[in-house]
C-alpha cells in the first residue's frame, strides 16, 4: 500500500499491460493480492518474454494457472475483496 502524497508527487507502481489487465479482470486492487501470487504474475511475464519470446496472454495463464478467490459478504450483502483473498 502507499500514501497518497507520494502520487500526487508523481510515484507509480510498474506493471505491465498484463498485470493491470489481471487486476482489472478480477476488480482487485494490488493490496489483495499475496506476496506470492505477485511473484507468480511476474514470473509467467518473464517467462513469456524472456524464454518464449511472445506477450504473456490469457489463453496461455489458464492453461498453466487456476485462480481462486476468496471473498466475503458485508452486512449489506456486498461482496467485499478480503485482503490477500486471491491465490494462484
Amino acid at each position: 500500500m502507499s500514501f497518497v502524497d507520494f502520487h500526487e508527487c508523481g510515484f507509480v507502481i510498474l506493471a505491465s499491460d498484463f498485470f493491470h489487465g489481471f487486476l482489472r479482470e478480477y476488480g482487485i486492487q494490488l493490496q489483495h493480492l499475496p506476496p506470492n501470487v505477485v511473484l507468480q504474475l511476474v514470473g509467467f511475464v518473464v517467462v513469456c518474454e524472456a524464454f518464449l519470446g511472445t506477450e504473456p496472454n490469457e489463453d496461455l495463464f489458464w492453461r498453466a494457472f487456476e485462480v481462486k478467490t476468496h471473498k466475503a459478504h458485508g452486512s449489506d450483502g456486498v461482496v467485499l475483496a478480503l485482503m490477500g483473498g486471491m491465490n494462484i
